[in-house]
């Protein structure tokens, strides 16, 4: 059951899925940078935070895209 588990994450199509997928959260973090100052009206911290972390979140999954990609096709 394990080893039939583990064959199916090493496979080459789920490596592309996952890396597409991580590339579309990426696109919806960068968005919600994009749209939420639109929404708020006011500026405060709390906000300014949420921002960063949705750029923080953003780059990290554009970036382990990049890696998942690399692992699946050997560069």
């Amino acid at each position: 059951m394990y080893y039939r588990l583990m064959s199916l994450f090493t496979k080459s199509s789920f490596l592309i899925t996952l890396s597409d997928l991580l590339v579309n959260l990426a696109a919806g973090w960068f968005g919600i940078i994009l749209i939420l100052p639109g929404i708020w009206q006011t500026s405060n911290f709390e906000n300014s935070v949420i921002i960063i972390l949705n750029l923080f979140y953003g780059i990290m999954a554009f970036l382990l895209s990049i890696l998942i990609k690399d692992l699946n096709y050997g560069n």
